[in-house]
């Protein structure tokens, strides 16, 4: 063989040893053979515990996200994988997959996206040392066909410059991280008196993550999460609404739906973009009437109509029955898209060009 090829026959060699020797974090106990604080950046924990959050997990393990990569929410982005950090993605005629990564604070703020990673990530990143500043990431990758869009694998990593000046992912310190391990980060609040906190997260595994950045995580979270009661006008008879903080809280009620007796109510629940319908008891052939009617969920009150979210919209008359309230029969649809300043969700009429109601931007 040629040294040529001998050359390029080991390059190829490294490439696929790189993909095949990543270590698989199974659950909270494969942690401790993380060295977080040395080798890998303390911060890490912190983002891997908010994507665990921000991304649905159903009964069956299928993970969903809740944001658009595409529009580069929270300054997500495309990763090619050029140097051949984790497999080739498979090839096929009726799904589509693609690498994306997440975790980059200068990407973080853009034009695209109104949706950026909330300051107890971004802050906490900025109380390490510079050597630690900026490096952790995290990549997904995404599975799409006609009907959905999945996420089947994910990583932490971490990305660093080299002597030449090329930025790269370590392989070293490249991890998977199992869908167990995802249920697991998402038991554990940050909320220091509870027996699942994350400051006993960090005593499990046995490394030194930073009482400080742990503060700074505790402080904000409680500030978004704390549950109460919300009871406002008609729907104090709901007695269920939850609203975690002031960034959650709907700005107001429900509005008409022109031409209908029914309303529109934008409300949030565990985070994520959810409608209701409330349709009026004498408004007996609603169904019929609504056939070719659906809400859809919006970024920005500045889009236009057709400009709703993929995926992240529902037939009127596919909502989920609850309870009668006052003389209304109520229906409600939940997202998979996470609530975030200028969400307005709007109500659609086939062969209509504009909305017949629009709720206030969030």
């Amino acid at each position: 063989m040629a040294p040529e090829d001998l050359a390029r026959s080991f390059i190829l060699f490294l490439y696929v040893t790189s993909a095949l020797a990543i270590q698989h974090l199974h659950s909270i106990r494969d942690l401790r053979n993380i060295d977080f604080g040395g080798a890998v950046p303390k911060h890490s924990l912190v983002l891997l515990h908010w994507f665990a959050n921000n991304i649905d997990i159903d009964n069956n393990d299928v993970i969903s996200l809740t944001f658009e990569p595409n529009q580069e929410d929270y300054g997500t982005h495309h990763y090619g994988n050029y140097e051949r950090l984790l497999n080739n993605l498979p090839h096929s005629r009726s799904v589509t997959y693609r690498y994306y990564t997440l975790g980059n604070l200068y990407r973080n703020n853009n034009l695209h996206s109104p949706l950026t990673l909330p300051s107890y990530v971004t802050q906490g990143n900025h109380n390490l040392r510079d050597d630690d500043e900026n490096r952790d990431r995290i990549i997904f990758r995404l599975r799409r066909d006609t009907s959905s869009e999945t996420i089947d694998e994910v990583y932490i990593t971490q990305h660093y410059g080299t002597a030449l000046g090329i930025s790269q992912y370590d392989p070293e310190y490249t991890y998977r991280v199992s869908t167990n391990l995802l249920r697991e980060l998402r038991e554990f609040s940050v909320e220091g008196h509870q027996r699942n906190s994350l400051w006993e997260l960090r005593d499990q595994f046995g490394n030194h993550v930073d009482d400080n950045l742990l503060g700074y995580l505790n402080r904000n979270w409680v500030r978004l999460h704390r549950e109460k009661k919300m009871f406002c006008g008609l729907w104090t008879t709901m007695g269920s609404e939850i609203c975690r903080g002031p960034e959650f809280e709907n700005p107001k009620g429900a509005v008409c739906i022109e031409g209908y007796d029914a309303l529109l109510q934008l409300f949030v629940e565990e985070g994520k973009s959810c409608a209701r319908l409330y349709i009026k008891n004498t408004f007996t052939d609603w169904k019929k009437q609504f056939e070719d009617s659906w809400v859809g969920f919006y970024t920005s009150a500045n889009k236009v109509t057709h400009e709703y979210e993929t995926w992240k919209w529902q037939w009127a008359t596919k909502f989920s029955r609850e309870p009668n309230v006052d003389g209304y029969n109520v229906y409600v649809y939940c997202s998979r898209m996470a609530i975030a300043p200028g969400v307005q969700a709007r109500f659609i009429v086939r062969g209509k060009e504009n909305a017949i109601a629009h709720t206030a931007a969030w």
